[in-house]
C-alpha cells in the first residue's frame, strides 16, 4: 500500500512540475500586440509569480508585503496573493479570482517558517501532525509549520509565497529554495528588488 501511495504521488507531482513549469520558450504571452513576462501579471511588476496549478496562477503583491514584526531572530510578515484564471493561455486575458492575504512567522536562527492558520490550517495543518511530531512542533498554537521540501500538494505554494514574501521585504533567502517545478523565482524578485543575498 505504501508503494502504491509513494508511485501515486510521484507520478500526480511529475504532472504539476510539467504543467506548471515557465519555460524559457513559454515564459511570455502576447496581449494585444505587447509581449508580456509571465514572471508578473500582465507585465506589472507588483505581481509577482509565485506558482501554478490546475490552470490558475498565483501571484504576490509588492505593494501589500507588511513586517508586522521585526524583533530578530523572529520576523513575521504578510503578504496579499492573487490567483489568475487562464494562466496557461499564451493569448488569453489573465482574470483575477482571489485574493488572500498570507501571514509568515519566520525563526531565521532555527530556519524555520510558519504560516498563520486561526481555522486550524486544513490539510496543511493535518500533513505536519503525521510527519513532523518529532520536530516539537506547537500543534495547540496558531502558527503550522512550513516544509521547507514540501511538493505542491503539501504546502509547497506556501514555501513560495513566504521565500518571496521575504525576499521582497530583506533582500534575503529564507530557505534558499528552487521553487516545487524547479524554477528559480528568485529571478521574478531580483527583477524588481536588485540582488537577493542568500544569507545574512
Amino acid at each position: 500500500m505504501k508503494i502504491f501511495r509513494l508511485v501515486v504521488a510521484s507520478l500526480f507531482l511529475a504532472a504539476l512540475m510539467i504543467s506548471s513549469s515557465v519555460s524559457a520558450e513559454g515564459r511570455y504571452k502576447i496581449i494585444g500586440d505587447r509581449k508580456v513576462d509571465r514572471w508578473y501579471f500582465n507585465g506589472d511588476k507588483n505581481y509577482i509569480f509565485c506558482g501554478a496549478s490546475m490552470g490558475m496562477g498565483d501571484f504576490v503583491i509588492k505593494d501589500t508585503v507588511n513586517v508586522e514584526k521585526y524583533e530578530p531572530p523572529i520576523y513575521i510578515i504578510s503578504a496579499d496573493v492573487v490567483s489568475v484564471s487562464n494562466y496557461f493561455n499564451p493569448s488569453g486575458d489573465w482574470k483575477m479570482r482571489w485574493r488572500h492575504t498570507k501571514r509568515f512567522r519566520y525563526d531565521y536562527s532555527k530556519r524555520k517558517m510558519y504560516l498563520y492558520t486561526p481555522d486550524g490550517g486544513g490539510n496543511l495543518r493535518n500533513r505536519n501532525k503525521s510527519l513532523y511530531k518529532r520536530d516539537n512542533i506547537d500543534f495547540d498554537s496558531e502558527w503550522t509549520y512550513v516544509f521547507p521540501n514540501a511538493f505542491y500538494g503539501e504546502g509547497a505554494h506556501y514555501v513560495e509565497v513566504g521565500e518571496i514574501a521575504f525576499a521582497l521585504a530583506y533582500k534575503l533567502k529564507f530557505y534558499g529554495l528552487k521553487g516545487y517545478n524547479g524554477s528559480d523565482f528568485y529571478e521574478a524578485v531580483r527583477g524588481v528588488v536588485g540582488e537577493v543575498k542568500d544569507g545574512i
